[in-house]
């Protein structure tokens, strides 16, 4: 596969957005959409493209009151920030909503269908867009929100071909598919119960 281009978002609410990519830009909400103009047409051009958002974009799929709403594991029970805590439910409810702008925008820059995804294996084998969670809290977490997009972008490239999630496979109820399935892009609706990769700093 290419070499890919790598864009991250800080999610938060408008003022608080940050960006950063794998070529050394970042900024604020302000640039947002320029950015995810220009990653739009690299994928017209045939560049892959990773888009990645700090918040948690699936929620385990669980058939027991007692934990639906628990941690998804390791890196989240290790740092003790599972998805449902008041900041956790926060962004994600953000990135619900900023999901599906971000993917219209990259779209809108392409000509044609082009292949969408969350799960790697399907990205190396086929190219077009990858959505992917960043994972920033405790000692990693930098200065601004465009440090932390910086650091997942950085976490991102660090893992090369290995894109290991640091959150265990699991069955999921995937806000990533449903996005990308909600604006036409060309993904398998099996995604809809699958976990998007979790790449946290290490």
């Amino acid at each position: 596969m290419a070499t890919a281009y790598v864009l991250a978002i800080d999610v938060g609410k408008a003022e608080n957005l940050g960006w950063a990519d794998s070529e050394g830009n970042r900024g604020g909400y302000t640039t947002l959409e320029e950015q995810l103009a220009y990653a739009g047409a690299k994928l017209a051009d045939g560049q892959p493209v990773a888009l990645g958002f700090e918040a948690p974009i699936w929620v385990p799929l669980r058939d027991d009151l007692t934990t639906f709403n628990k941690s998804r594991g390791d890196l989240e029970s290790s740092l003790n920030r599972p998805w449902s805590a008041s900041a956790g439910c926060t962004v994600t409810a953000q990135a619900l909503a900023l999901m599906p702008l971000c993917l219209n925008v990259l779209k809108s820059a392409l000509n044609g269908d082009i292949p969408a995804t969350t799960v790697p294996a399907t990205w190396f084998r086929d190219g077009g867009l990858l959505v992917w969670e960043a994972f920033v809290s405790g000692k990693h977490k930098g200065n601004d929100h465009a440090d932390d997009a910086d650091l997942a972008v950085k976490a991102f490239m660090d893992r090369g071909d290995r894109l290991d999630s640091d959150i265990p496979d699991q069955p999921a109820f995937s806000m990533a598919a449903a996005a990308l399935l909600a604006t036409k892009w060309a993904v398998r609706s099996e995604e809809l119960t699958a976990p998007s990769i979790v790449i946290s700093p290490e």
